[in-house]
């Protein structure tokens, strides 16, 4: 049976979450603004072209629609109810989440990414369009060995100096 719930676009969400932003007093927009397309959890800003008018838009190739009150235990599909996460954030969400509030907590909770995680993506991932969100994860595994590499380079790697899940 297909699914034939409508979800918003980004906009439509990031519309929302403008005015009521003082339920994520975390969020990354509270220093860099609405123009700039960025995950509401960890920070990640994904490789969109700075100052387009429709950038949330274009970002929604890096950027899930991810449910608080997961639509299977009955949540809604209206802008209070989505996020938009990055697909390594949305992928460790805990799915079972029946209020909003706790799920709202896990999102202005999640920790920020590592710089060298934004520095590296803004690099390695200008100009790709992601085929699937496998893109994104495939991408942090090449980050993470490029890590242990230069680490390892540097006689870093098993003196417990170095967590590349940190990274």
């Amino acid at each position: 049976m297909p699914d034939t719930r409508q979800m918003p676009g980004m906009q439509r969400i990031v519309d929302h979450w403008r005015g009521h932003a003082d339920e994520l007093p975390n969020l990354r927009s509270h220093w860099i603004g609405w123009g700039e397309p960025f995950c509401f959890a960890c920070g990640w800003l994904p490789p969109v072209a700075d100052g387009r008018r429709d950038s949330w838009r274009c970002a929604g190739a890096w950027l899930d629609r991810a449910h608080l009150h997961d639509h299977a235990n009955g949540g809604t599909a209206e802008p209070d109810n989505l996020v938009p996460l990055c697909h390594l954030c949305h992928g460790v969400m805990p799915a079972d989440y029946t209020d909003r509030a706790d799920a709202l907590a896990w999102v202005d909770q999640y920790p920020y990414r590592a710089p060298w995680w934004q520095m590296w993506t803004d690099e390695a991932l200008r100009g790709c369009t992601p085929s699937r969100p496998t893109t994104l994860l495939r991408a942090r595994m090449r980050y993470q060995q490029v890590l242990l590499t230069e680490y390892a380079a540097l006689g870093a790697v098993g003196s417990g100096g170095f967590d590349a899940t940190a990274a």
